[in-house]
């Protein structure tokens, strides 16, 4: 079978140049050829145009194309040409180069050579791998994460990892399963239909794959935080623009010998129960009082804004984003709750140093939590309360130097030397001088957060039930 071949001229052009595409050994029956060009920059290999070409006989088709696809240096290539509705693959010498950053000879030699230097750039862009391969002990994994409820078209990368969208999807049969034994439970006689039911969630359940072809670490231990936070970033990113971040789902780890694979494990990234695991009345299960906390968030909107900002924080998966989101529940309710502009006098009797008041926030917030923690008939320890801090003046002002890293800077970054100039940097050091001793800073926000907002919800629902 004779080959169609495919070609563009000239073979050096730039952007809004007119260019010709011809195709040779066309089949004679043939009644209608486009032309499927593709473009290669350093950045990434994307359609470029599809142009329909005209048939002059003889097994020839061609068109002229004005090229406006891209600004950079490019490489223009006939990835395909249709013929009839049907896909074909060509031969022959099928690309030129637009944008030429300096001087390029129009030869096919050199159009060649330099075509391979683009794709080589490209190749060297996102061919990083995650982690040190020279590390001692570093052993070769690659890594994919499936992500929930994340729509995605188009195969995309990034250095040291590819992204794309799932063909396959979720057809909900164990929700269905659920939700059938729960209608039993109750004694109702609805159940799910199928397909309708299967057909349904897989639409509304898109998911996509986060891929690190190639990640050194020394284990799965140490390999699944640093996989983890890429693949967060890239989440985030990608929900800029989709305005849906999606939920992780499952990780697949390789441990790699060259193209052996040495050993696999699934890891389950969906969130687990993480509350307590008490029940009754010790968990907060009370029908009274789930009634007067209703009662509140549904006639003061600002309570129920502080507690969806405490909720936000229990569910988000950042260490630094936790202390922002516990910080602004506590200072907004401060804001609304406690006077301006007055001197303040800490639990031990003493006023807050430097003249600072009521006006400012660290003053505000400690003492919204005095009022609502310690106001009360009931004696309360302030030393039970501050752990890992001294007191709840170091809690306070620990907590807040938490909270301006990640407003300023995205982050507490140790050792940041931008950072290091700001008033606060020591405080927020000690929030993290020693293994676990973060884990204890939040878990000290968490508590107090919720104690106050506890407090505050009875306060303001009790008149109304």
């Amino acid at each position: 079978m004779t080959l169609v071949t495919a070609s563009i001229s000239p073979l050096v052009f730039s952007h809004g140049d007119t260019i010709t595409i011809r195709a040779e050994s066309v089949p004679a029956a043939a009644q209608q050829v486009e032309a499927c060009l593709a473009l290669v920059t350093s950045t990434e290999t994307t359609w470029c145009a599809t142009v329909p070409l005209n048939l002059l006989g003889d097994g020839a088709a061609e068109a002229t194309h004005v090229f406006e696809s891209a600004l950079v240096e490019s490489v223009v290539v006939v990835e395909r040409l249709v013929i009839d509705g049907n896909s074909t693959l060509v031969s022959g010498f099928n690309m030129s180069i637009a944008n030429v950053a300096g001087h390029l000879s129009p030869v096919p030699g050199e159009v060649e050579r330099h075509a391979a230097q683009i794709s080589e750039a490209q190749e060297l862009r996102y061919g990083v791998p995650l982690g040190d391969p020279g590390a001692p002990g570093a052993k070769e994994y690659r890594v994919a994460h499936l992500v929930s409820g994340l729509l995605l078209t188009t195969s995309l990368k990034l250095p040291g990892s590819n992204i794309f969208g799932l063909a396959s999807r979720p057809q909900g049969l164990d929700a269905a399963a659920l939700t059938e034994a729960t209608a039993s439970e109750l004694g109702w006689p609805s159940r799910a239909a199928q397909p309708q039911w299967s057909d349904a969630f897989s639409q509304n359940h898109p998911v996509s794959v986060v891929v690190f072809p190639a990640v050194f670490a020394n284990s799965v231990e140490e390999l699944l935080p640093m996989c983890r936070q890429e693949r967060d970033v890239i989440m985030s990113l990608l929900a800029l623009d989709r305005g849906a971040k999606g939920q992780p789902l499952v990780t697949i780890i390789e441990e790699r010998d060259g193209e052996r694979v040495l050993a696999s494990k699934f890891s389950f990234d969906h969130r687990v129960y993480q509350g307590n695991l008490a029940g009754g009345f010790l968990s907060g299960e009370n029908q009274t009082d789930l009634l007067v906390k209703y009662s509140a968030v549904e006639n003061d909107g600002l309570v129920k804004l502080c507690i969806d900002l405490f909720a936000e924080a229990t569910d988000d998966d950042s260490k630094d984003a936790k202390f922002f989101r516990y910080w602004s529940a506590l200072e907004t309710l401060a804001i609304a709750r406690v006077a301006s502009g007055q001197r303040l006098a800490r639990l031990d009797g003493t006023l807050w140093p430097d003249g600072a008041n009521t006006s400012q926030a660290e003053p505000r917030v400690y003492e919204l939590i005095a009022d609502r923690i310690f106001g009360g008939q009931d004696k309360i320890d302030e030393n039970s309360v501050s752990r890992p801090a001294a007191d709840l003046y170091t809690l306070v002002r620990g907590w807040y130097a938490r909270r301006n890293a990640t407003a300023h800077y995205g982050r507490f970054v140790l050792g940041d030397p931008t950072q290091a100039a700001a008033g606060w940097y020591s405080r927020a050091v000690a929030t993290q001088s020693q293994p676990g001793l973060e884990e204890e800073w939040l878990r000290a926000i968490r508590d107090v957060c919720q104690w106050v907002l506890r407090n505050e919800a009875r306060r303001v629902g009790r008149p109304l039930v």
